[in-house]
């Protein structure tokens, strides 16, 4: 739930309003796109007009949805009656989005070409390594590691997904309980608890939410200018989020978990891995797998007692 001034402010960026738009149902959709080329209120009894059931449940789920994010409000008409106006920066800004105008979203900024582009597959690969360095990060001990930043450690701090004691740190159940979700679900998480920090680090909410809204509607394996973002890209591209080749490029592509991030699990098909753990009745684990973060996932609840490369790491209840 965003503070009034903080929605008055997103409001004003076509790419949010076109994703809020997007995320709601359908009926609110309607709502929505008959109201927003009217510039006075709109009678409430005639909207009521345009649904069989007023008190349908879908119905009442759109408005009820539709007054949550303030993206319309009842006012007195001039015979007073009641009537519904959409926000006027929505409204703007959703126009703009749909119909055209205005400036590009990232900015008019005339740079060359990228000479180096980067394919779809290579960043599906970046991305995927930069993320699980974080999670190695949590469930290896070492907290003097150059793989994560200064300011992406301090956030799993305040989250409460590790413990720290003096060069060392611990996961804990929380950050346990992280590690068991699917990747999308694990980004969402740590995004949300990213803006609830981000003021601690200099940045404004806004500026960053208006950002992210835009990334959901980049192509992959397009370049974009960074423009005025440079701290939030250097903080996305610790996680995977966004690659840049090095910190003074002026080009940055989005990842898949970037554009991804809204839909929150839409391609948990894509994150599926297949692998083997056989538990004996001697509750000896093994674990088939080459895969590093794989093998300190095991070494949180098990005592690793072999490791044969590339084949299986054999554990055992200590």
């Amino acid at each position: 739930n965003c503070p009034q001034t903080t929605q008055d402010r997103l409001y004003t960026h076509p790419a949010t309003c076109l994703a809020i738009f997007r995320s709601l149902s359908e009926t609110a959709q309607q709502y929505v796109m008959r109201l927003l080329f009217l510039v006075k209120p709109f009678a409430l009894d005639a909207l009521t007009s345009w649904v069989v059931n007023a008190r349908d449940k879908a119905n009442l789920d759109a408005t009820k949805q539709l007054k949550s994010v303030r993206l319309w409000s009842v006012v007195k008409l001039d015979n007073g009656n009641d009537g519904v106006t959409l926000h006027p920066n929505f409204r703007k800004g959703l126009t703009t989005a749909m119909c055209g105008g205005g400036m590009s979203w990232y900015g008019n900024h005339q740079l060359e070409p990228d000479k180096k582009p980067k394919t779809v597959e290579f960043l599906d690969s970046y991305s995927k390594e930069r993320w699980e360095c974080l999670l190695q990060y949590m469930v290896q001990g070492n907290s003097e590691s150059d793989k994560v930043s200064p300011d992406i450690a301090n956030l799993l701090l305040q989250s409460g997904m590790i413990n720290r004691s003096g060069n060392e740190h611990a996961i804990t159940s929380t950050g346990f309980q992280f590690l068991l979700l699917d990747t999308p679900s694990q980004i969402w998480y740590f995004m949300l608890k990213y803006l609830d920090k981000c003021d601690t680090i200099g940045l404004n909410l806004t500026t960053c939410l208006a950002f992210i809204f835009q990334l959901s509607f980049s192509t992959l394996g397009k370049a974009y200018p960074i423009g005025s973002h440079g701290t939030f890209v250097q903080h996305l591209r610790q996680i995977g989020l966004v690659y840049q080749r090095k910190h003074t490029s002026p080009w940055f592509y989005p990842t898949r978990h970037a554009i991804d991030f809204l839909s929150a699990g839409s391609n948990k098909s894509a994150e599926r891995k297949e692998g083997f753990v056989v538990v004996e009745t001697n509750f000896r684990i093994y674990a088939y797998t080459s895969n590093e973060l794989d093998i300190a996932l095991v070494a949180l609840i098990r005592r690793n007692s072999a490791s044969v490369r590339e084949f299986c790491c054999r554990s055992h209840h200590s």
